[in-house]
């Protein structure tokens, strides 16, 4: 199987190093995925709706 990653993303952390950390761990993940992505994707902006989970509907601004 294949897939297409899509997701809804979110801010980075404040320092450098909490960013390199965060970074570090994201691609230790991706990298397990391999080549099952078809393409990596890039995370949604704020302009897009989102499905709660009460099944309220989040406008994106």
């Amino acid at each position: 199987m294949r897939y297409l990653l899509i997701y809804y993303g979110g801010s980075m952390p404040d320092t450098p190093a909490q960013q390199a950390r965060v970074m570090k761990q994201w691609t230790a993940w991706f990298t397990k995925l391999g080549p099952a992505i078809v393409d990596p994707g890039n995370p949604f902006s704020g302009k897009v709706n989102k499905i709660e989970a009460d099944g309220e509907v989040a406008k994106g601004a």
